[in-house]
């Protein structure tokens, strides 16, 4: 109580944009984690500009992979497993839910996030396993 009146918070988080966009770009930070995963597993064996095609390459696919295969994966067994093991980056892209104003859940964020770390981590794997083998000197 503020000289007998209730503290209102409204006034002070006018210009403060919404808890939704904090979301949207810790998401898309979660996806360039993993896109920087994927850039340093590959830069172990192959140069710049392959590493970048290879990235772009991944971006694309990761884009396309829940549109093209989410319904071919219940028909297909290859299908199935190639939507398992590719990143879809659709699940880092809230925009389409903000823009509809969608409360994204927090419960949300922490499965995405984890998938990032996950994805990350195998990408980095495979890197020092690709590591592993290279002559270096």
């Amino acid at each position: 109580c503020v000289l007998g009146r209730e503290w209102e918070w409204q006034p002070f988080m006018k210009g403060l944009p919404s808890r939704e966009i904090f979301i949207a770009a810790f998401l898309v930070f979660c996806a360039i984690m993993v896109l920087a995963a994927i850039a340093l597993a590959v830069s172990t064996r192959v140069g710049q500009v392959m590493t970048l095609l290879i990235c772009l390459a991944a971006l694309v696919v990761g884009i396309v992979t829940d549109y093209l295969l989410s319904d071919l994966a219940q028909t297909s067994p290859l299908a199935d497993i190639a939507y398992r093991v590719l990143p879809n980056f659709s699940f880092f892209w809230v925009v389409d839910a903000i823009n509809n104003k969608v409360v994204i859940p927090m419960s949300y964020v922490g499965y995405v996030a984890i998938y990032a770390v996950l994805i990350a981590v195998a990408a980095l794997l495979c890197g020092v396993a690709l590591f592993q083998r290279r002559e270096v000197g």
